[in-house]
C-alpha cells in the first residue's frame, strides 16, 4: 500500500497537470467504468430473461391474433384462441427430438396436402399396395425387429407398398381417418367405439389403438419411418372400402394417448402443432372420467400383471394409497418451481419411484386440464365433443345421439340402437375399494383442476361435484 502511494504521488508530481484537470480526468474515468459495467449487467438481464429455458418454449399462442408457434401454419379460426405457454421435458426425459419439417416431409412423401372434399374421411388416390405390409401399427416393431431388416431390405419393401413411386396420383382410392377419439384412458372410450362401429357408415381400423403419433414419427430412422406411415394406412385400408361405397363413412383413430403422451416429442405443443398444419379440419372426442376414479382403474389395468408379489402381503388398494401420497407431494412441489403443464408431463413420464415394480400410476394423465388446454390452443372449440362416463352410464342413447350427429353421420332411431347394442358386450371390472382417505386425497388434489376445465369448458360438470 505505501509503494503505491509512494507511486501515485510521483505520478503526480511529474505531471504538469494540475489537482483540478486530475479530478476531471479521474471522473470521467469513473463515468466510463459505470457505463460499461451498466452496459454488461443490462446485457446479462436481456440473456437471462430472453433465452429459453430447459422447461419453457419460447413459442405461444395469442387468442384470434393469428400468432402461431410454427411460421408454416398460416391460418387460424377467427374464434378466439386459449393462451398456452409450450412446455419441454426435462433435460433427463429420454426425448428424441425430431424436427416440425422433417415429420411432414415423411408424412407428405405418401399423404397429399390436399383431400377429396367429398368424403367425410381424409381420402385421395394414389398408387399405393398396402398389402404388402405387415397388417397393424402394432405388428410394425415386432415385424422391424424380428426380421432384423437392413436398410435396403426396408427399401425394398417400402418400393413394393408403392413408395417409389411417391404413392400419390394414382387409381387407389386410399383414406385415413379424420375423427380422434384422443382420450382419456379408462374413460369409456372402448364401449364407445365398439358401439360406434356398428353404425353402418362408420368404418372401424383393424385395431383400435395404433398409437402411431404418440410414438412413430417421432423414431430416428427415416425408413423406419416411412414404413411406419404406410402401415399406419394399412390400418384404415377398410375405411377407403367404405368410402369408396359410402362418401359419408367415417373412421376413428381412437388411440387413448393421443390428447396426453408427449414422450417423444420435442415439447407438449408438437403434436398439436403438427396436427394444425395437417389435419386442420380434423374433429376429436375427448372421453373423461371423474379423476380420482379414473386414476385408480388405471393403476389396476397396469397392477395385474406387475403385482402379484403383493397380493398376499399388502392389499393393492394400501400401494395406491402409498403411490398416491407420493405422486401428488410430488407433484405440488413442481408446481412451486414450474408450469403446470410441465409438471403434468413429468407426472406421467417420471412417476415416483415408491413400490416402483408394483404397477404404474400416471397421476398427470388425470389433470385434464393441462392436456385440454394444449389442443384448444391450436383447434376452435367446436372441433372437439368431451364427454363424460357419467353421462355414458346414465344416457347411453342421449350419448349416443350427441356423436353421431357430431361425426355428421345419420342419427339411430332407439329400436335401431337397441338391436346394434345387442351385438357389443361391455364387461365392467371390479377391484377393490379405495381407501377413503386415499379418495379424500385426491379428490382435494385434483378439485382445483377441475375447477379449471370446466371454466375452460364453459360448464360445470366438470367439476364433478
Amino acid at each position: 500500500m505505501a509503494t503505491a502511494g509512494l507511486w501515485n504521488l510521483k505520478f503526480l508530481l511529474m505531471s504538469r497537470l494540475s489537482v483540478s484537470e486530475m479530478w476531471v480526468i479521474g471522473r470521467r474515468k469513473r463515468i466510463v467504468l459505470v457505463t460499461v459495467t451498466a452496459s454488461i449487467i443490462g446485457l446479462f438481464l436481456a440473456i437471462c430473461l430472453f433465452t429459453p429455458s430447459t422447461t419453457t418454449d419460447t413459442h405461444f399462442i395469442s387468442g384470434g391474433n393469428g400468432n402461431l408457434p410454427n411460421p408454416d401454419i398460416d391460418h387460424l379460426p377467427t374464434q378466439n384462441l386459449t393462451v398456452y405457454t409450450c412446455s419441454r421435458p426435462s433435460s433427463s426425459s429420454t426425448i428424441i427430438k425430431h424436427d416440425l419439417k422433417q415429420i411432414k416431409g415423411i408424412f407428405r412423401h405418401y399423404v397429399p396436402k390436399s383431400f377429396d372434399p367429398k368424403y367425410k374421411n381424409y381420402c385421395w388416390r394414389s398408387q399405393l399396395k398396402l398389402s404388402a405390409l405387415p397388417h397393424t401399427v402394432p405388428d410394425l416393431r415386432h415385424y422391424y425387429e424380428s426380421h432384423q431388416l437392413a436398410d435396403y431390405q426396408v427399401n425394398e419393401l417400402i418400393q413394393k407398398a408403392g413408395g417409389a413411386v411417391d404413392g400419390i396420383n394414382g387409381d387407389t382410392l386410399t383414406c385415413i381417418p379424420s375423427v380422434f377419439m384422443a382420450g382419456f384412458p379408462k374413460s369409456g372410450s372402448t364401449y364407445i367405439y365398439k358401439l360406434l362401429s356398428q353404425h353402418p357408415s362408420v368404418s372401424p381400423g383393424k385395431v383400435k389403438e395404433p398409437h402411431f403419433w404418440t410414438s412413430f414419427p417421432f423414431q430416428n430412422k427415416n425408413n423406419y419411418n416411412k414404413l411406419a406411415v404406410l402401415t399406419y394406412l394399412a390400418n384404415f385400408k377398410h375405411a377407403s372400402n367404405c368410402s369408396s361405397t359410402d362418401s359419408d363413412c367415417v373412421t376413428i383413430d381412437a388411440s387413448q394417448s393421443l390428447i396426453w403422451n408427449t414422450r417423444y416429442t420435442i415439447s407438449d405443443c408438437t403434436l398439436p402443432r403438427v396436427f394444425r398444419e395437417l389435419f386442420p379440419n380434423a374433429k376429436f372426442i375427448i372421453n373423461m372420467r371423474e379423476p380420482t376414479s379414473r386414476t385408480y382403474s388405471d393403476f389396476h389395468s397396469f397392477s395385474l400383471n406387475d403385482c402379484s408379489q403383493f397380493f398376499k402381503s399388502v392389499l393393492l388398494s394400501e400401494v395406491f394409497d402409498r403411490k398416491m401420497k407420493s405422486e401428488t407431494g410430488h407433484f405440488s412441489s413442481c408446481l412451486q418451481s414450474h408450469s403446470l403443464h410441465y409438471c403434468t408431463q413429468e407426472s406421467i413420464n417420471y412417476p415416483a419411484k415408491v413400490f416402483k415394480d408394483c404397477g404404474e400410476v400416471r397421476l398427470g394423465s388425470s389433470v385434464y386440464v393441462s392436456h385440454v388446454k394444449r389442443w384448444l390452443a391450436f383447434f376452435p372449440r367446436d372441433q372437439f365433443l368431451f364427454l363424460r362416463l357419467d353421462d355414458i352410464i346414465n344416457d347411453l342413447y342421449g350419448t349416443m345421439k350427441e356423436i353421431w350427429s357430431f361425426l355428421g353421420v345419420r342419427v339411430l332411431s332407439q329400436e335401431e340402437f337397441a338391436e346394434l347394442k345387442k351385438r357389443v358386450i361391455r364387461k365392467p371390472k371390479e377391484y377393490n375399494s379405495m381407501k377413503d382417505s386415499t379418495r379424500q386425497l385426491l379428490d382435494d388434489f385434483f378439485r382445483p383442476f377441475n375447477e379449471e376445465l370446466a371454466e375452460t369448458l364453459g360448464d360445470n360438470k366438470f367439476i364433478w361435484k
